[in-house]
């Protein structure tokens, strides 16, 4: 019963407190001015120099499997080990699949550089199947 009270207890104050979080930030959404078009620049720029390299690391020619480990490898800071657990596989096949990662797009012959356009279309949900 003390558990199942507690329990209870420990929801209420959740629910509590992603309301009054919630109203904050529709609050500062409020205050916050609307973005200038003129200084919105290029579409296709990003600013934000960790989220390139996540666009780089995810690069299209990768396969879907190694488009989800490598930034976690190499931008996450994970572990392969702490990678392969996620995916649940064995650890040589995660490390297998980030040194190809690394490899293929020399292999392909493009440029390791943030993909524009139709190349950043989104991934479909099935790359989470894993193949191996």
């Amino acid at each position: 019963m003390a558990t199942a009270r507690h329990r209870a207890i420990d929801l209420a104050r959740r629910k509590e407190t992603y309301a009054r979080k919630l109203a904050e930030v529709g609050r500062a959404l409020e205050d916050a001015a609307p973005p200038d078009p003129a200084d919105l620049g290029d579409p296709d720029a990003i600013d934000d120099d960790l989220l390139r390299l996540v666009f780089t690391a995810c690069h299209p020619v990768l396969r879907p499997e190694a488009r989800i480990a490598l930034p976690l490898r190499l931008l996450g800071g994970l572990t392969t080990q702490e990678i392969a657990r996620a995916f649940l596989v064995a650890e040589p096949t995660v490390a297998q699949r980030v040194v190809r990662a690394k490899q293929a797009p020399a292999r392909a012959g493009v440029p390791f550089e943030v993909p524009y356009g139709p190349d950043r279309a989104p991934v479909s949900p099935r790359c989470w199947r894993s193949s191996t």
